[in-house]
């Protein structure tokens, strides 16, 4: 039996009326902000370098934007983050420094930290598609097939794909890579100019191209202009211990001239 209170048709359930019609309230508020960067909580200059470690057995590879190799427990376990789990014994459980020695510096000069730490994120994300996106190659060699452990040691080895990687990314390529300061009236990137220095120049031999951009050079001269800027540091100090002596020695002959007079 039907209820006589219930409406028959669905017509009389539609929002009409002040009663029934709801009101969605616009918001006036920007969606854009302003950037702050002074907000992120990086220190000064955090990102105008980055420092390549490579693992001499295993060929791991980790990025970092601080010169050493710190092992103890905070940067340890950020460098273990870069580092996949892939088989068995493939991860280390710490970081040892005797293994692991400096592969390159990427210098994007003063001022350019920003530049820097989006190329750091486009590094890492690269790593991590070679690590789990790759093809039948990875399943035979020349020798025949490969067993698990083999394949998991291959995907280890990340040192030719790091080159290929910089490479790529310090070219400018891929959306929002802020390597690209201007776009030219021929539709061409104006790229920021960049320095790799290397430990053993041949390995930029694994890219098939570098750009134009990109100067490359060794990293012990590093170590020369340091030693240069250091001596230089120690002669200014020399000159201002000199005159400060000097000082010293001439405001007791006044002040006795003035009691004279």
């Amino acid at each position: 039996m039907t209820n006589p209170l219930r409406p028959l048709s669905a017509f009389s359930q539609l929002s009409i009326g002040v009663s029934r019609t709801s009101i969605r309230l616009g918001s006036t508020r920007r969606r854009w902000k302003r950037p702050r960067p002074d907000l992120t909580g990086f220190e000064p200059g955090w990102g105008e370098k980055i420092w390549i470690w490579r693992e001499m057995h295993t060929n791991h590879v980790v990025y970092s934007h601080g010169e050493q190799m710190k092992v103890h427990a905070i940067h340890a376990s950020k460098a273990l983050d870069q580092l996949p789990f892939i088989f068995k014994k493939t991860k280390p459980s710490k970081l040892r420094k005797d293994y692991w020695q400096k592969m390159a510096l990427i210098d994007f000069g003063s001022g350019k930290d920003v530049v820097g730490r989006s190329v750091f994120q486009k590094l890492r994300e690269l790593r991590h598609l070679h690590e789990v996106s790759w093809g039948n190659e990875m399943f035979f060699t020349a020798n025949g097939q490969r067993t698990k452990r083999e394949r998991a040691w291959a995907l280890c080895d990340q040192h030719a794909n790091t080159v290929a990687d910089m490479a790529c990314v310090l070219s400018g390529v891929g959306p929002s890579n802020k390597m690209a300061v201007n776009m030219n009236e021929d539709g061409t990137k104006e790229l920021l100019p960049v320095k790799v220095f290397w430990e053993n120049d041949l390995d930029r031999e694994y890219a098939e191209e570098w750009s134009d951009n990109v100067e490359h050079r060794f990293l012990s001269e590093i170590e020369k202009i340091r030693k240069r800027r250091d001596r230089k540091e120690r002669k200014e100090k020399k000159k201002k211990k000199g005159l400060a002596g000097a000082a010293s020695e001439v405001e007791p002959e006044q002040t006795h001239a003035e009691l004279v007079v």
